[in-house]
């Protein structure tokens, strides 16, 4: 008997799952009055770790979201910021939709940034060719957009962006160069080993 793990030492996936469980049965009691299926989202999905204990976790989530589709119990809404996370659930959706987001074309991007501007600087009117040179420095990306609208230079909220990415890059991966030593790759073999 002592062997058994109590409620204390389970895993937080256990937690969530019982969560998930109560959930349900709120949900069950909603339908059974004639309630509309309840919603719900899940932001910044892609914030999970990449590893056992977050692949375990995006599972539950998706096979959850499954079975309340199948149900008409609760509608789940995944957002994610990473491409991983659409893989992922790409390979097992069977009731699923996945909807990738892309970002906004040029003159939409404009158009966005121009009134998230005025909302935040009502007072200021920036040359088009302002929007324009934004628009070249960080795209189309609606979370981008929304940053530099918002800062009091918005050139400058654009370079800090591009240093951000540029880091986040170089910190993801390392590129060789020509005059690199052949060597190198042995001995990057002796190292991961």
């Amino acid at each position: 008997m002592f062997s058994i793990r109590g409620p204390r030492d389970a895993s937080a996936l256990l937690d969530i799952e019982r969560a998930f469980n109560k959930l349900e049965k709120v949900a069950i009691k909603n339908r059974d009055k004639g309630g509309r299926p309840f919603v719900l989202i899940i932001n910044s999905l892609h914030l999970l770790r990449d590893d056992e204990n977050g692949n375990d976790l995006l599972e539950l989530l998706q096979q959850r979201a499954e079975q309340w589709c199948a149900t008409s119990l609760i509608t789940v809404v995944f957002n994610s910021d990473d491409y991983w996370i659409y893989e992922r659930l790409r390979q097992h959706a069977t009731r699923m939709d996945l909807v990738p987001v892309t970002d906004l074309t040029k003159d939409k991007a404009i158009a966005a940034l121009k009134i998230y501007r005025r909302k935040w600087f009502r007072h200021e009117s920036p040359d088009e060719s302002v929007f324009k040179d934004v628009y070249d420095r960080v795209g189309g990306r609606m979370a981008y957009l929304s940053r530099v609208a918002k800062a009091s230079d918005m050139i400058q909220a654009c370079k800090d962006i591009c240093v951000r990415e540029k880091t986040w890059f170089l910190n993801k991966c390392w590129i060789l160069g020509e005059p690199m030593d052949d060597d190198v790759m042995d001995q990057q073999k002796y190292a991961v080993r």
